[in-house]
C-alpha cells in the first residue's frame, strides 16, 4: 500500500498577488508559474533542491524545529550567452560597416535599445512578509534567473547538489552556474559559447591511436 510521507508547497515562498502584466510576461509559464520541473536530493545532509518552471531554485534544509523567517535569502543570477542568436564571430573585413552617405555620416549615432521593461528582474517576486516554516524541509536560499535583453530566462534543465562542498550546479540552454549555498554566493557563471568554443584548449579533436603509434624496435631482416 502506497502512502504519502511528506508534502511540500513551494508557492508560499513567493507573492501570490501578481500584476496582470506579470502573469503573461513569461513565455515559459503558461498555467502554473510555481510548478516543479526538476529536483535533486542529498539524503546524507537532508538537503533538497527544487527547480521550478519560472527559472527559480529553492534550496531546503531539514530541521526539527519550527522557525519564522523574517527575510528570505535571495540570490539573483544573470545568465547570458556571449553571442546572441544568429550572431557569430566574423572576420575584420566582414565586420566593417558599409560606406555611408555624407548625410548619414553627419547624423548622430543611434544606440539600439535591446533592453526590455523587465530586464534584470525575475519572473516571480519573493515573499516580503515573514514566513512561518513548520518542522521539516525549510527554505534556506532562493535562486532566481533574471530577464536579459528583453527575453525571459530559459527553463532549468539540469540540477545537482553536493552537500560535501556545499554546492548547487544548474544549467539551461544559456549555460551553467555553480552556487555556494552555504556562503550564498555565485561561484561560476558560464555561457554556452564559453563552454563549446573551438578556441578552448581543453577541447581535442578525436583521432585514431593507430596513426600516432610509434614502434621503438627495428624491423626483422628478411631471410637470405
Amino acid at each position: 500500500m502506497l502512502q504519502a510521507l511528506y508534502k511540500l508547497k513551494t508557492a508560499k515562498v513567493f507573492e501570490r498577488s501578481r500584476r496582470s502584466e506579470e502573469k503573461g510576461g513569461s513565455e515559459m509559464v503558461d498555467e502554473d508559474p510555481f510548478a516543479i520541473q526538476t529536483l535533486s536530493w542529498c539524503p546524507e545532509s537532508r538537503t533538497l533542491c527544487v527547480a521550478g518552471v519560472s527559472a527559480h531554485i529553492l534550496i531546503y534544509r531539514f530541521s526539527k524545529q519550527e522557525v519564522t523567517t523574517d527575510t528570505l535569502q535571495l540570490l539573483e543570477v544573470r545568465m547570458q550567452s556571449e553571442f546572441s542568436e544568429g550572431d557569430s564571430p566574423e572576420s575584420p573585413e566582414q565586420s566593417l560597416p558599409p560606406p555611408s552617405s555624407p548625410q548619414e555620416a553627419d547624423a548622430p549615432p543611434q544606440t539600439p535599445n535591446c533592453d526590455g521593461p523587465r530586464d534584470n528582474k525575475p519572473c516571480l517576486q519573493v515573499r516580503s512578509s515573514p514566513l512561518k516554516q513548520s518542522p521539516g524541509f525549510q527554505v534556506e536560499l532562493v535562486v532566481q534567473l533574471l530577464w536579459v535583453s528583453g527575453e525571459p530566462p530559459q527553463p532549468i534543465t539540469s540540477l545537482a547538489v553536493n552537500s560535501s562542498y556545499g554546492l548547487v550546479v544548474f544549467g539551461n540552454s544559456s549555460g551553467l552556474a555553480v552556487v555556494d549555498f552555504l556562503q550564498k554566493t555565485l561561484l561560476l557563471n558560464m555561457g554556452i559559447p564559453e563552454l563549446c568554443s573551438p578556441a578552448d584548449p581543453h577541447l581535442r579533436q578525436p583521432r585514431s591511436p593507430r596513426k600516432t603509434r610509434h614502434t621503438s624496435t627495428a624491423p626483422h631482416p628478411k631471410p637470405s
